[in-house]
């Protein structure tokens, strides 16, 4: 990660972390909310996260296409280089710190 360019999104390096691995978690609290009784809080406490990262996805774009590019990149770490997305690498890595930033203000309430 480059800190310089997180910055600008005033997301730290231990920030950033913890929002990366949080969103790599996206399939394990997906498939805890498959086999989790709704009462439970850990079933809550899922949907919660999956429907912050989700929430996070819309804000940082409108079109669908690339949402699910950037959804595959942050919940499985997948480089740019084998998404295929048509946009720009640069263009990309600036919206995914977007994304973060977004995370980042939904998960402090």
């Amino acid at each position: 990660m480059n800190s310089k360019a997180y910055k600008s999104y005033e997301i730290s390096k231990n920030e950033y972390q913890e929002l990366k691995y949080f969103c790599l978690r996206h399939e394990e609290m997906r498939q805890t909310v498959e086999k989790s009784e709704k009462q439970s809080k850990k079933y809550w406490n899922c949907c919660i996260s999956i429907t912050m990262i989700g929430d996070a996805l819309k804000r940082a774009t409108d079109n669908e296409v690339i949402r699910a590019h950037l959804q595959l990149a942050v919940t499985t770490n997948t480089p740019y280089e084998r998404l295929g997305i048509p946009m720009g690498r640069q263009q990309f890595y600036e919206l995914r710190r977007k994304f973060f930033y977004i995370l980042k203000t939904l998960k402090m309430g």
